[in-house]
């Protein structure tokens, strides 16, 4: 005998119509604990190692979204690698981006070219690496002589040396149970960013404004929201954030 929806006692059909109705309330309860209390971390043992692209930005002080190297040239002329290494997972991996005015083949500037002859402060490569959310970063920078850059809100040198910093990954999309992940990368290959550094590297101030001209105090620092909050400042593997923030 076929049943119909009268045949269910109206009591058993009011509650699985709320059931119904709250699945997307407690889906978005569950990712309000998750990114609150533990700021969409994933311990290792859900993440397994995934072949993914890398994008990075250089840890330069006070530098949270933006910055351009106005030289070039100079900027390249020195040696910039990116060290991946995770001894548990017996994995050691050296990348050269750029050396001796020459970017790595499968290396990009993030912003592209600049007619200007000025460089962003960011590289990507399509060719993927195997990576998880335990691994430490090291970036090191040999600069021959002092790098003058430009953020939004001011100007200043980095001074000729060697530079280093270390880190891990700001995000990890695709292969891991991130949901984040998941909705923020749909259909696009899985990638690595590296914007969480455990140190800076110094600039000297040269100008107070950059190139948003002059703002205000308010413009400037301005309060977070409660969601940027909850997703930065905190790397893959739970540590704490010191670029980028």
């Amino acid at each position: 005998m076929r049943s119909s929806v009268t045949d269910i006692p109206l009591q058993k059909r009011k509650r699985w119509s709320w059931l119904g109705s709250n699945v997307w309330m407690r889906i978005i309860l569950v990712l309000t604990i998750w990114l609150s209390v533990f700021r969409g971390y994933v311990p290792p043992f859900l993440s397994p190692t995934a072949n993914r692209t890398l994008y990075f930005k250089l840890p330069i002080e006070g530098a949270e979204f933006h910055w351009r190297l106005l030289d070039g040239k100079a900027f390249l002329a020195g040696e910039l690698t990116l060290r991946i290494v995770n001894e548990r997972r017996g994995r050691d991996e050296t990348h050269v981006v750029f050396r001796n005015g020459v970017i790595s083949e499968g290396w990009k500037v993030i912003d592209g070219d600049s007619p200007r002859g000025d460089m962003y402060f960011g590289f990507a490569t399509g060719n993927r690496s195997p990576t998880a959310p335990d691994d430490s970063l090291i970036i090191t920078l040999v600069a021959p002589r002092d790098l003058h850059g430009q953020g939004p809100d001011n100007e200043g040198t980095l001074s000729a040396g060697t530079w280093q910093a270390t880190g891990t990954y700001s995000g990890l999309y695709g292969g891991t149970l991130n949901p984040l992940g998941l909705i923020a990368r749909w259909g696009e290959p899985p990638i690595a960013t590296m914007e969480c550094w455990d140190n800076v590297w110094p600039i000297t101030i040269t100008k107070e404004t950059g190139w948003m001209g002059l703002r205000s105090p308010t413009d400037i620092d301005r309060e977070e929201g409660w969601f940027e909050r909850a997703i930065s400042h905190r790397g893959t593997d739970g540590r704490q954030c010191v670029s980028h923030r």
